[in-house]
């Protein structure tokens, strides 16, 4: 006796999904500022640029002792004297910007990029993609994580 195939209509859950995709790709991606060039980077990007990217991104200062590996008290005495980051720094500063720009075209909202850059994964060895940006290795890590989530729509 053949089996009836029929399809039970899709749940609410699932209907709302779908619409939710089709929005997203169907909204124009986020192009984002080109990130400062290579001759700022070595001269020494500004604490403005980095207080910007902090605000931006909502870091603490562990957070942000972690990323660019500079300590709160260098950043006091930096703003004292009204001196720049060093060319390392700025190259970590560059490092941050660089992936937060790409999250936010990723995911098209500042909310779900922040979000993302802070939650550990399983494919970053159970790291954030922020703390993964301390070597060059891993920020590579992190954007081929956020090309594949950019080409397939997995946001």
């Amino acid at each position: 006796m053949p089996t009836s195939t029929t399809t039970s209509p899709p749940s609410a859950d699932q209907d709302a999904f779908e619409d939710a995709l089709r929005t997203f790709q169907s909204t124009p991606a986020y192009e984002p500022e080109a990130p400062p060039d290579i001759e700022r980077v070595r001269e020494g990007l500004g604490l403005a640029e980095l207080d910007a990217v902090v605000d931006a991104l909502g870091l603490d200062q562990p957070a942000l002792q972690d990323v660019l590996g500079i300590s709160v008290r260098t950043l006091q005495r930096r703003r004292k004297q009204g001196d720049a980051l060093t060319a390392a720094e700025s190259d970590r500063l560059w490092r941050l910007l660089h992936i937060w720009q790409r999250s936010r075209a990723a995911f098209s909202a500042d909310e779900a990029a922040r979000t993302w850059l802070k939650t550990p994964h399983g494919l970053l060895g159970g790291e954030t993609p922020l703390e993964r940006l301390d070597t060059e290795p891993g920020l590579r890590e992190v954007e081929d994580l956020l090309t594949t989530i950019d080409e397939t729509g997995a946001a």
